[in-house]
């Protein structure tokens, strides 16, 4: 499967010490853990962030994860969107010693990691996405992925993901599924806890404030996550300030 991706931040850090975060959706996320004490929640249970092993969060799925502020979870970052779209009941995970080739792939993702947050240029920025898409292909051919199970769900999210910014409506979700509005809003709410819109919106806006942090102009970030104005944006993005 050939994957490519549209990189919006990277990094190495340690996690600030109130980290904690309970957004859904958000870009994709692929974790390095280095050490530290954090867990994320599934369902109804918690699981710990294991030293060593990398993590894809698909857009997908609820990002609720908390860390114990005296042991502030060490890791690399990479927060992305990617296609083809992974639709999965569960993050990917993988021990850095399950193939022989993470621990290079690790190594040169430090490497461009650290160098692209130094030179912020657009070559620099190219080689770290091709590194990411490089290692994506890796993982995602050898890890089994936990898919959702309702496919019009899954569809659903798919096209939102591959169109979040244009102006698009669920009425014309919908209507590419062939179900009534009504019907699908339903159907989409029992399995992902809120509404199509809802889910459209937080995608949006998760993608503008990783936008945003990057540098790029208000009424750029609106132009590249489908809101009309500027002003839209910027009342959407203080409207949900709670959990962006």
């Amino acid at each position: 499967m050939k994957i490519s991706t549209k990189l919006l931040v990277c990094g190495m850090c340690k996690a600030p010490e109130k980290w904690n975060t309970t957004i859904l959706p958000t870009p994709y996320r692929l974790y390095y853990i280095k050490g530290g004490s954090a867990f994320f929640r599934l369902g109804n249970e918690e699981f710990k962030l294991e030293k060593n092993h990398f993590y894809l969060f698909p857009s997908s799925l609820p990002f609720i994860i908390r860390q114990d502020p005296s042991d502030r979870l060490d890791h690399l970052y990479y927060n992305f969107i990617m296609s083809p779209t992974l639709v999965s009941s569960e993050p990917i995970c993988a021990n850095i010693n399950d193939h022989c080739l993470f621990p290079q792939f690790l190594k040169i993702m430090e490497e461009s990691v650290t160098t692209y947050k130094t030179t912020l240029s657009r070559e620099d920025k190219d080689i770290a996405c091709g590194i990411l898409e490089a290692f994506l292909t890796l993982l995602t051919s050898i890890k089994p992925i936990a898919k959702v199970q309702n496919s019009d769900v899954s569809k659903s999210i798919a096209y939102m993901e591959a169109n979040y910014m244009k102006e698009i409506t669920i009425g014309e979700i919908a209507e590419k599924l062939f179900l009534s509005e009504d019907y699908f809003i339903r159907k989409f709410k029992k399995a992902m806890g809120m509404t199509p819109y809802s889910y459209l919106l937080r995608l949006r806006l998760s993608v503008a404030n990783e936008l945003k942090k990057g540098g790029m102009s208000l009424s750029k970030v609106a132009e590249a996550t489908g809101f009309k104005y500027a002003s839209s944006l910027s009342h959407a993005l203080n409207k949900n300030s709670g959990w962006k």
